[in-house]
């Protein structure tokens, strides 16, 4: 007999003490977070960041003890749109800056890693900060490489253009998708399977 609690059971072993899947902490991270920097005359702070709207702030505070109280929670004041920028909604920040805070977030995603568009970002994030937990010193130039890299391989700093053929709404027909779903299990038409 089919049991709805079995299929909606959730697995408490697979739950860190603040009650997040660490899988999902990924997942949200994947769709939500950001690996950055920011720069003065003389430094170069890096940072993990999560922005919410702010019906979610309970998700980004438990996102912070998930990370034992790392980092710190903002609120975002909603702006009118400008010129140069649209309408910006209430939103809630999490940012976790300080180097001992970071090391769990590289720990967290060196356990539980990214596969999408942000796998690349992290990579590069994640050398920056061991470099600076391991040589505090390190050298302006080296870092100043890896944040142009960072930029440069996050996927809002990709290029636009008009001419791109890919460009708009992308649509597969159900039929195009069945099709191939099709022909993966059951191989192209006319082709008879034998064992």
């Amino acid at each position: 007999m089919f049991c709805w609690e079995q299929l909606f059971a959730v697995r408490f072993e697979s739950m860190s003490p603040a009650g997040l899947n660490p899988w999902y902490v990924t997942g949200l991270v994947e769709g939500e977070g950001t690996f950055t920097y920011s720069r003065s005359a003389s430094h170069l702070a890096l940072y993990f960041a999560v922005k919410l709207v702010r019906a979610d702030d309970a998700l980004l505070l438990a996102l912070q003890a998930f990370f034992g109280g790392a980092g710190t929670i903002y609120r975002v004041r909603p702006r009118r749109p400008t010129p140069r920028a649209g309408f910006t909604k209430a939103a809630t920040y999490y940012r976790v800056c300080r180097r001992n805070d970071l090391r769990r977030i590289v720990e967290h995603f060196d356990q539980y890693p990214l596969c999408g568009a942000k796998a690349d970002s992290f990579r590069i994030w994640r050398l920056m900060v061991l470099l600076k937990l391991e040589f505090p010193k390190t050298c302006r130039e080296r870092l100043e490489m890896l944040a142009a890299k960072l930029s440069a391989a996050s996927p809002r700093n990709a290029v636009w253009s008009a001419e791109d053929a890919d460009a708009g709404p992308y649509r597969l027909e159900l039929r195009e998708f069945l099709g191939s779903l099709e022909d993966s299990v059951f191989g192209p038409p006319g082709k008879v399977i034998r064992d």
